[in-house]
């Protein structure tokens, strides 16, 4: 039995740190919710936001 793991991920691009991050084993809504949740920052001074959904093999 095989099943991808997909890691969703929020980085700060000014200085590369992850500030949240979740693992599910599907691409659901919750994955980036859960995210969100984990982080630990306040999201207030938040100016750009980018989305990358990458390559989905």
């Amino acid at each position: 039995m095989t099943f991808d793991i997909i890691l969703c991920l929020l980085i700060d691009l000014f200085n590369r740190e992850i500030i949240g991050y979740s693992v599910e084993t599907n691409k659901i809504v919750q994955l980036v919710q859960e995210t969100f949740y984990s982080i630990i920052r306040s999201l207030k001074q938040i100016t750009l936001f980018h989305t990358d959904w990458g390559q989905w093999i």
